[in-house]
């Protein structure tokens, strides 16, 4: 059953039956089914339009008996090809996909789908409706981070289960797709080994000198001028550019073990509302705050409340469950920790009390724990707030994720320094799990696929 907004918006039905709704056990061909779909009527009497005419590797997708789909499934994985990754896209184009936006935009572009799914917390999809034969295209997407891959000979109305090496995200641009992405460093939370962690090729990071050569650029923050990858420029030089912010999809902003307030001044603070205004995305830890206090977007100020200070929060952290995107948060934790201290928590290295309120009707208020200034009080710890603040969808451009909390404030294990990412351990540990959920969440954005409007057109299996 589809349906089709008709006239002076009532919204009128097509029904594309098959030989078992015929009671004939006959295929049905898809001429008398167009026959079918034009005669039948809404209850309100307009005519439903005839399904459009099929296009590519939709004029390949079969009709199956009841109970029976074409179907393939698997688990989409970080390029490390161990950790699930959440709320993936994963489709059969119509035809070849376009090349990918650079840089911040809003929005992740949708090609034409014969069929299209997300995937769960565990990383793991079904996708049914899958055209028949050899040669067919399927492509696992995380906003900029995207793999296509070419399907073995699919058989009609079978399930064919997919090698999980096949479906995870790509190491490097020999295999897809990989967005680019900023990294500040910070002397007291080393951010940037999550991205070797997850599996992204050494061979991809370098700093902004090395151009296009390289996806992940990394830059010097306030008090790391020696121990820092050979030749990364000033952190301010970035921040203070919108342009320069621009040609980034994410930037990881580290911890710089104090507010460094007279390296974000005005300039700065409008090109990071501009970059998130535009579609650029953020994710910032502890005394990174300053941003969401200083910046000058409108709003922000009656949504996000720092008092600052950096004292100690609770830890560890409670994750919330309500909600998408904390039941999955929660979900995912669960399957990739397997033995956490608390249910539903995430231990951090080390959580503050900077933040004094998110307003959760603008924001998604992820993870929070107790505060020594609000007795019996839960503040939060974790928030992710999209850009402009207030907009709503299709409005949405960027995002900022928050984390009131180091990940990593060890200064001898994970050190993003002259060696990185070679000087980064393999394996996430629980804070670095948290951390990637929240990475996956911040690369993730909405893709409205166009109805796919003809019906199939193989006769039933």
């Amino acid at each position: 059953m589809r349906a089709f907004a008709g006239a002076g918006g009532v919204l009128v039905l097509s029904l594309f039956l098959g030989a078992a709704a015929c009671g004939e056990g006959r295929a049905q061909p898809a001429e008398d089914e167009a026959a079918d779909a034009a005669t039948s009527t809404f209850p309100m009497g307009e005519l439903a339009p005839p399904p459009a005419p099929c296009e590519g590797l939709g004029c390949r997708r079969m009709h199956c008996a009841p109970g029976k789909e074409t179907t393939v499934t698997g688990r989409v994985l970080a390029p490390n090809g161990v950790t699930p990754v959440p709320g993936a896209v994963v489709y059969v184009p119509i035809a070849e996909v376009p090349p990918l936006a650079e840089g911040a935009s809003c929005g992740c572009d949708a090609p034409p789908a014969v069929t299209a799914t997300k995937t769960a917390a565990d990383g793991s999809f079904s996708l049914s409706g899958v055209p028949i034969g050899a040669q067919i295209p399927l492509v696992m997407q995380l906003g900029k981070w995207r793999r296509v891959i070419t399907l073995p000979a699919i058989s009609a109305c079978e399930d064919r289960a997919l090698d999980e090496a096949t479906t995870r995200l790509p190491r490097n641009r020999s295999e897809g797709d990989l967005p680019r992405i900023a990294l500040t460093t910070g002397a007291c939370d080393a951010l940037g080994c999550l991205l070797p962690k997850l599996g992204i090729d050494p061979d991809e990071v370098g700093v902004a000198g090395d151009g296009e050569s390289k996806r992940v650029h990394t830059f010097r923050g306030a008090i790391d001028k020696d121990d820092v990858p050979s030749g990364a420029t000033s952190a301010q030089k970035l921040w203070s550019d919108a342009r320069a912010l621009g040609r980034y999809d994410m930037v990881l902003l580290a911890c710089e073990c104090g507010e460094q307030r007279e390296r974000k001044g005005e300039r700065a603070n409008e090109a990071m509302a501009e970059y998130l205004d535009s579609g650029g995305r953020i994710l910032t830890t502890d005394y990174m705050f300053t941003w969401y206090r200083d910046m000058r977007s409108p709003g922000l100020d009656r949504v996000v409340s720092v008092h600052g200070g950096a004292g100690e929060g609770g830890n560890p952290v409670r994750v919330s469950s309500s909600g998408p995107d904390g039941s999955v948060f929660s979900d995912w934790l669960r399957a990739v920790v397997p033995a956490p201290a608390r249910e539903n928590h995430a231990r951090l290295s080390a959580v503050f009390d900077n933040l004094a309120s998110v307003d959760p009707t603008k924001a998604r208020v992820l993870a929070s724990s107790a505060s020594p200034r609000e007795a019996a009080k839960d503040v939060p710890r974790i928030f992710s707030l999209d850009f402009p603040v207030g907009a709503a969808r299709p409005n949405v451009c960027g995002r900022a994720v928050h984390l009131d909390a180091h990940v990593n404030d060890s200064k001898t294990v994970d050190v993003v320094g002259r060696a990185f990412p070679l000087s980064c351990s393999p394996g996430l540990d629980e804070p670095h799990a948290a951390l990637a959920y929240l990475f996956f969440h911040l690369a993730s954005c909405d893709m409205p696929f166009p109805p796919l409007d003809a019906a199939p057109t193989e006769p039933i299996r």
